[in-house]
Parts: C-alpha cells; sequence; structure tokens
C-alpha cells in the first residue's frame, strides 16, 4: 500500500521547489478519488490575483497539471494563462518535460506542447505554463512550471 502512495507524496514534496530551510516542506490535501474521478488533485491558488484551482497530480509522471477545458469540475472558472506565461520551446524545463514523459508527436514550433500516454490507453496533452503559486502558509513563489491540459482522453 505505501508503494501506491509514494509517488503522490513525492510530487506533493516536489512541488514547493522552495528554498531548503526548515521549513521547505508542506502539506497539502489530497482530493479526487482514483475509481471514481479518476486522479488526485489538491486545490492550489495561482496566479495574480491568486485564484483558486484544481491542480492534478499525475502520479504516471513528474507533470502536475490543471484542467483548462470547458465544463472541468473546478473551483474557479477555467484557468487562462496570460501569453508571456507558456515556457518557450527551447527552455531547459521544456527538454525535462521532454526527457521524462517524450517527445509530443507534433511539436510546436515555439511554444513546449507535451503528450502523455498512459498504459490504460488514455492520454493527455497540453502546454507547459508557469505562473505564481500562493501556498496555505502565505509565502509565494514565481514561475513554478505545470501543464495546462487541453486534451484528456
Amino acid at each position: 500500500m505505501a508503494a501506491v502512495w509514494a509517488p503522490v507524496v513525492g510530487h506533493l514534496l516536489l512541488l514547493a521547489l522552495l528554498p531548503l530551510t526548515s521549513s521547505s516542506h508542506m502539506v497539502f490535501d489530497l482530493g479526487g478519488h482514483v475509481y471514481r474521478t479518476g486522479e488526485f488533485h489538491v486545490t492550489l491558488l495561482i496566479g495574480d490575483p491568486a485564484k483558486p484551482y484544481f491542480l492534478h497530480v499525475d502520479t504516471a509522471s513528474n507533470l502536475t497539471s490543471l484542467d483548462c477545458n470547458k465544463g472541468s469540475k473546478v473551483p474557479h472558472p477555467v484557468y487562462r494563462p496570460a501569453p508571456n506565461k507558456l515556457v518557450p520551446r527551447k527552455h531547459l524545463l521544456c527538454n525535462a518535460i521532454h526527457q521524462d514523459v517524450g517527445e509530443p508527436e507534433k511539436p510546436h514550433k515555439t511554444v513546449c506542447n507535451y503528450e502523455i500516454h498512459y498504459l490504460d490507453g488514455s492520454w493527455s496533452h497540453g502546454v507547459l505554463i508557469h505562473d505564481k503559486f500562493t501556498f496555505p502558509s502565505g509565502s509565494t513563489k514565481p514561475d513554478i512550471a505545470f501543464g495546462v491540459v487541453a486534451t484528456r482522453r
């Protein structure tokens, strides 16, 4: 059972990316249900001004993401990033995510897009974004990268 939760805990601890100090970890309430909804998520404040969004915890990759499809069950209207929040195709973060999940079938010329294919045959694709996060402690961290899902099947 511990092996099932290990990826989730690892993702939540890596998410903060805070300096190594005595308070460099955070605990987030994990929502969702793998059998009912097929996913886990945490609610975080993203953007400026900060608004609550469900950040999906993907236990099959190193990418956490927001769902930006209309009709998604989210605590706030659909996330719409500003153009300057798109991670460029040639950025080190883009190279890192592609090493983890593989190259998308049709790479975009200027922005970092990705595709993740799962063992059950489902898949997800979207773009890599960076934006400001406000954590439960009240601290903020600009430029944390995450995926914005355009399609999930």
